[in-house]
C-alpha cells in the first residue's frame, strides 16, 4: 500500500496542475478579450465606404451651381396665348353667355387682367360656373385670356354648327313646348321665375338642372331653341 507520505505528494501534485491549468485558461481568455476589442476599435475607426451607383440607376442630376434651370417635362409647360386661337376657343365654350367678344349681354369680361380672367374661369363665381382642366385644357385658357386681352376688339365668329343669334319668334314656341308647363305666362308663373333671370343663368340651369328642375342636354333641347329661348325671355 501507498505510504501516507506517496498520498500527500500526489494530492500536492495535482493541486499544482490545477493552478497551472486555471492560469493557462485565464491566460488564453485574456488575450482573446484583447484580440475582440482590438478589433472592434479597428472597426470603428474605419470610415464606412460609400455604396457605388449602378448603371441602371444613371448618373446623379448636374449641381444647380452652373446656373442650368431643370428641363421642364415634355408637355408640362403652357405655350404663350395665342389671340387668333383664342378667339375660336371663346366662340366655342363663351360665346352664348358673354357675345360680342365678351362685352355682351353675361357679365363684361373684355379688358379683364388674363390672371384674373383665368381665376374666374377655372374657379367661377356668382351664376358662372366653373371650367376645369377636362372641359377647357390650360392652353385653351391662355390663348382666351390672350384674346379677351389683345384689345382687338373684334367679336368672336360663330363655329361651324354654332347656334345663331336667338329669335324671340322661335323662342317663345319652343318655350311653350318645353318650359311652360313649370314656367307658365312667359316664365313668371307657378314655377321658379325665368323672365328677367341673367342669361348666363339661365343657360346653366337648364343644361345642369337645379333643385326640382330637371337638367335639359342638348339631345332634348338643341343650342339654336335655347338660345331662341333665352332671346325671348331678354
Amino acid at each position: 500500500m501507498p505510504s501516507k507520505g506517496t498520498d500527500l505528494l500526489m494530492g500536492t501534485i495535482l493541486i499544482l496542475a490545477g493552478l497551472v491549468a486555471g492560469v493557462v485558461i485565464v491566460a488564453a481568455l485574456y488575450q482573446w478579450g484583447n484580440t475582440v476589442q482590438a478589433e472592434n476599435v479597428a472597426a470603428l475607426a474605419t470610415p464606412t465606404m460609400s455604396v457605388p451607383v449602378s448603371k441602371d440607376q444613371g448618373a446623379p442630376a448636374a449641381s444647380s451651381a452652373s446656373g442650368a434651370a431643370p428641363a421642364a417635362a415634355s408637355g408640362a409647360a403652357t405655350a404663350a396665348g395665342n389671340a387668333a386661337a383664342g378667339q375660336i376657343v371663346f366662340a366655342t365654350s363663351c360665346n352664348a353667355c358673354h357675345p360680342n367678344g365678351g362685352a355682351g349681354m353675361g357679365p363684361e369680361i373684355k379688358g379683364l387682367p388674363g390672371d384674373k380672367i383665368k381665376q374666374l374661369t377655372r374657379q367661377g363665381r356668382g351664376s358662372m360656373p366653373a371650367f376645369p382642366v377636362a372641359n377647357l385644357s390650360d392652353q385653351q385658357l391662355a390663348d382666351i385670356a390672350a384674346y379677351l386681352t389683345s384689345g382687338s376688339g373684334a367679336a368672336a365668329p360663330s363655329p361651324a354648327g354654332a347656334p345663331s343669334a336667338g329669335s324671340a319668334a322661335a323662342g317663345q314656341t319652343a318655350f311653350a313646348a318645353n318650359c311652360g308647363a313649370c314656367h307658365p305666362n312667359g316664365g313668371a308663373g307657378v314655377g321658379p321665375a325665368a323672365k328677367g333671370v341673367p342669361v348666363n343663368t339661365i343657360t346653366q340651369v337648364v343644361r345642369q338642372g337645379r333643385g326640382a328642375m330637371p337638367a335639359f342636354p342638348a339631345s332634348r333641347l338643341s343650342d339654336q331653341q335655347l338660345a331662341d329661348i333665352v332671346a325671348y325671355l331678354k
